[in-house]
């Protein structure tokens, strides 16, 4: 059946070789859209993550992720899970509800016991935080870049390459991946001159 991937469909190519079945076209786009984020070294789709963190002895702390939260689910403190309505956030950071009233018993304890009613009091690893990062909405440039990779490996003479004489095609999946992990980019001319256009840095910060 027809493949979707994160960002392209089988459909939107349209230089599959005769005779490509839906496995080969599967692993293609997998294997682009693998290089693409690794390039960009962030993911512009929802993605889950489950971190545990060092509590700061502040009201608010950031959690260190490569793009923006879009939703949390969960945040707990040394195993206690807060109530959804404790806490908001932000695209960086977690921080006290100020304007929930905190009624939970064993919350409104923890406030009331940390200086500047911490809702995380330092500690190693004594936070835990689940939610989704990323992005809601897929930019049309990186489908783009996405497709480069895709009719490159179909075609490894379509497009301008560097850093070795082969083309992305002729690679293994692990080579070209750790190339774009390494060096940001694609090592696609087409492909890059998008990437340089669009790429935005996001800093990692932690909690003091």
């Amino acid at each position: 059946m027809p493949y979707t991937g994160f960002y392209i469909s089988d459909s939107d190519i349209t230089t599959w070789p005769s005779g490509t079945t839906e496995a080969e076209k599967q692993a293609a786009i997998e294997r682009a859209e693998a290089i693409a984020e690794a390039a960009l070294k962030t993911k512009y789709r929802p993605v889950a993550f489950d971190v545990r963190i060092n509590g700061n002895d502040k009201n608010r702390l950031f959690v260190p992720l490569p793009a923006p939260i879009l939703t949390v689910s969960e945040v707990s403190l040394n195993g206690y899970v807060f109530d959804s309505s404790d806490y908001t956030f932000d695209n960086n950071s977690v921080f006290i509800n100020v304007g929930s009233g905190a009624t939970d018993v064993e919350t409104r304890y923890l406030l009331d016991n940390f200086d500047l009613n911490a809702m995380f009091p330092r500690g190693f690893n004594n936070v835990r935080i689940k939610g989704t990062y990323g992005s809601t909405a897929v930019p049309a440039w990186i489908v783009e870049v996405v497709k480069i990779l895709v009719n490159d490996i179909n075609d490894p003479t379509a497009y301008t390459h560097y850093f070795a004489s082969e083309s992305i095609g002729g690679y293994s999946y692990s080579m070209a991946a750790e190339l774009a992990s390494a060096k940001g980019l694609t090592g696609i001319k087409e492909a890059d001159d998008i990437i340089k256009l669009f790429r935005r840095k996001k800093g990692i910060v932690m909690a003091p």
